[in-house]
Formats: structure tokens, C-alpha cells, sequence
């Protein structure tokens, strides 16, 4: 049952709250005092974002929350609320009345700074620690039955000290590297693209059967056969040829689902970005950025008034890759071999369009092609043996806009990457699509 509670030290503990089926707003006064500070810090975990003047824990399931707070709180099994708190009391509601939180929290956060800090789990990715090169060679090895000759790093900036190459005796060519922090998820993706043999490159099982992975000092890593293919120009023929292949892709992971259930069961992907709560922290932090952006707030808000994210949790789930942006496909001839699974998970297929028609490598501004949008979908449509539905059709527009305006607020605003040209190019790409 719902309630709001103090612990011994004053800060509240906001527990069984859910905004779909707790429909009223709740106010709580608190004894204590808040803290005070000139800026807020801003921390994302998961589809959780909170703007904060102390410390804040989730337990038991926590998702889609926005969490402005002066003091530390806890939040234990919520879902789908705004939760305020100040000096003297906390008020929690629905957070489906997106712009009403945003209105509330704006006001909350004044004219105060925001400092922005990377997810836990994203710098826990990106920043592996260093590895010695004789230690590798003597894992792999032991593992695979496999001896590495000039094992080298391969840059990147996605995967810091994370990417391994090497060649053996005999000329054949590996790539080594970092798959999950878990385990279980680690060896289900590598099973799954094993099973998929038509688009990803072989996946190397160790000697003894146990598996595909290895556990190392920060992860779980796997090994595959390196390939030697070429990266397209994204023009046109680019997404009519990708669009035909990504339906190819989704017709073997279907008949993947349907002949072994279980395997997908701990790769459900993340909801972070597609919430209500993402999309009143995209709005924050446009608005609270010190360059104009009325023509990206008021898009913002044209798509959360049509019920933007209540249309993507509606629409099917599905195995998808999750990350088939340009750097990630490689082609031999017209057949492309995609070379990263680790975003493999079960979410909507509309989505699975977004990186390879916005991004050009990890780390590379996004940018829209015009008219790809209907090339890729279109060659989808006449290959797939479940064509998009209409209600999928209705949400590609408003989900491409969307995912434009979330890298720019990601890029620029939380990570600080600038580019004076951003901004302008960006708003020409809405205006494109």
C-alpha cells in the first residue's frame, strides 16, 4: 500500500506508488531542513531521472520517475510519478501530465545551474580498465584453445580499453572484446547472435563448452572472427538495401523467439529514453540550456501532447538489435555482417530505425538524410512478413524528431560535447523530416 514516510534522519521514503493506478497527487510535510547549494545535480539511472541537492537510492523495480528533491530520499517500488521535495514536504503524482511536472520542476529548480553526471552504468561501459597484453594472449588461449599472435587495442571511444584484436599462426584474424558487466546476459546475446549466423559475425565458444565468455576484472568477454568489410555512404540506396535486410534480420529473430522461449527472458531493453519522465527532463534541460531553443521545446511539446510515449508502450515488443548505426554494419558486397550485439534486447521494432538513420559512428554527431526515413521503412515493408501496423506508422515521425532532440540534449547538454553548428543543423533536420 502506498505511503510517504520519514527515516530516522528526516528524509522521506516514498514507497508502492504507481502514477497509472494511483491517480490522485499526494502532500506529505516533513520535519527537517533540505539542502541548500547554488546547483542541482542531475543523475539518470535507468528510465529514473532526478535533479537533486543531496542523495537518492531506488529499490525493487523503480522506472519512469522524475525526482526533483532538496534533501536525500529513497524511492522503494514507484513507478510513473513526479516526486517533489523540499524543505518542508514532499508532493508526488502521475507523471503522465508531462508538462504540468515540467512546469512544477522548472519553478522547483529556478534559476539555480544544473550539474550533469554520466550514468553509473554508462561509465562503468565506456571506461574498462587497462589490460596487460601477455595476460589477455594467456586467457584467450587457455579459454579458446586459440594463441593470439600481436594482440593489440583497437580504439574506441564507446568501449575504452575494451576491443582486442590479434592474428594466429595460421593467418586467421580474432576480435576480443567486452560483452556485459552480467553474466547470463553476456552468454544470452552471444547465443542468440550464434543462432542468427546470416548477420553476425562466428562467435567463438570456449574449449571446455561452458559457454562464451570469459569473466574478466571488469566484465564478461567474448571472442569472434574479425571482418574485413567495407562501411557504406549512407545515401538512399544505403537505407532501401538496409531497410530489405533489417526485415531479414527480424523475420530469424521471430522464429528465434518462437523455437527457444527462454532465451530472450533477461534481455528486456531499457525504457529509459521513452518515458515521461525522459521527455519532461529533455524539456528541463532545453529549456534551462543558455542558448535559444524555443523551436525544440515547442516540437517537444507538440509530441508529448499527441501521447507520444503511451503510443510506444503500446506497440509490440520484439527482439531487436538496438545499435545498427553505421559503424556497426559491415559489407561484403551487398550482404551486411553486423559487428556489435551488445544491444541486443526484446523492445519496439520502430526503434530499431532510429541509429541507423541518425547516427554515423558512436561517437559521431547525429545527422538526418532527407527522405531515408521513407526509403528505410519503405524496403521494410515490402520484405517484412509483418508489415508495420498503422499505429507504428503514426509514431515513426514523432519518434524520429524525438530521438533527434534526445542525442542533441544528451551530446550537448549532459555531456557538454560542443559544436557551434549543433544547433543549427539540428533544427534544419527536424524541419527535413
Amino acid at each position: 500500500m502506498f505511503k510517504i514516510a520519514p527515516n530516522k534522519d528526516g528524509n522521506p521514503i516514498v514507497c508502492d506508488y504507481d502514477g497509472r493506478r494511483d491517480k490522485e497527487a499526494y502532500r506529505e510535510s516533513l520535519a527537517g531542513e533540505g539542502n541548500g547549494g547554488n546547483s542541482w545535480d542531475f543523475l539518470r539511472e535507468g528510465s529514473n531521472h532526478a535533479y537533486l541537492k543531496g542523495e537518492i537510492s531506488y529499490e525493487n523495480g523503480c522506472e519512469n520517475n522524475l525526482v526533483i528533491s532538496r534533501r536525500n530520499i529513497e524511492l522503494d517500488n514507484v513507478r510513473n510519478a513526479f516526486v517533489l521535495a523540499n524543505s518542508s514536504a514532499i508532493e508526488i503524482r502521475p507523471i503522465d501530465d508531462t508538462m504540468e511536472a515540467v512546469s512544477i520542476g522548472l519553478s522547483a529548480i529556478g534559476l539555480q545551474n544544473i550539474s550533469y553526471h554520466v550514468p553509473r552504468n554508462v561509465i562503468e561501459k565506456e571506461r574498462l580498465s587497462e589490460k596487460d597484453m601477455g595476460e589477455l594472449s594467456r586467457e584467450i588461449g587457455l579459454n579458446y584453445g586459440i594463441v593470439p599472435r600481436e594482440i593489440s587495442l583497437i580504439p574506441s571511444l564507446s568501449k575504452i580499453n575494451g576491443v582486442y584484436q590479434f592474428r594466429t599462426g595460421d593467418g586467421r584474424r580474432y576480435v576480443f572484446k567486452y560483452r556485459d558487466k552480467n553474466r547470463e546476459i553476456a552468454e544470452q546475446r552471444s547465443a542468440i547472435a550464434t543462432a542468427v549466423p546470416d548477420f553476425f559475425p562466428a562467435i567463438n565458444m570456449k574449449r571446455d563448452l561452458s559457454g562464451y565468455t570469459i569473466g574478466l576484472e571488469d566484465g564478461w568477454y567474448g571472442l569472434e572472427s574479425f571482418i574485413d568489410g567495407d562501411v557504406r555512404k549512407r545515401d538512399l540506396d544505403y537505407f532501401a538495401s538496409l531497410g530489405k535486410h533489417i526485415a531479414l534480420l527480424h523475420q530469424q529473430f521471430g522464429e528465434l523467439q518462437q523455437s527457444h522461449k527462454g532465451l530472450t527472458n533477461m534481455v528486456s531493453r531499457s525504457k529509459g529514453h521513452f518515458g515521461e519522465a525522459s521527455a519532461a527532463s529533455f524539456y528541463i534541460d532545453l529549456a534551462k540550456s543558455n542558448r535559444n531553443q524555443w523551436r525544440l521545446l515547442s516540437e517537444l511539446e507538440r509530441i508529448i501532447d499527441t501521447g507520444f510515449s503511451e503510443g510506444m508502450r503500446r506497440v509490440p515488443k520484439q527482439l531487436t538489435h538496438g545499435d545498427l548505426n553505421q559503424s556497426n554494419v559491415l559489407w561484403l558486397g551487398e550482404e551486411p555482417i553486423i559487428i556489435d550485439f551488445e544491444s541486443i534486447g526484446v523492445g519496439s521494432r520502430i526503434h530499431e530505425f532510429m541509429p541507423p538513420l541518425l547516427i554515423k559512428g558512436n561517437r559521431s554527431r547525429p545527422e538526418y538524410v532527407p527522405d531515408s526515413l521513407a526509403e528505410l521503412t519503405g524496403a521494410y515493408n515490402r520484405e517484412a512478413t509483418q508489415k508495420l501496423s498503422a499505429e507504428e506508422e503514426a509514431l515513426l515521425i514523432p519518434l524520429l524528431k524525438f530521438s533527434l532532440m534526445k542525442y542533441y540534449v544528451v551530446r550537448d547538454i549532459r555531456r557538454g560535447i560542443k559544436d557551434e553548428n549543433y544547433l543549427y543543423e539540428l533544427n534544419r533536420d527536424i524541419a527535413s523530416v
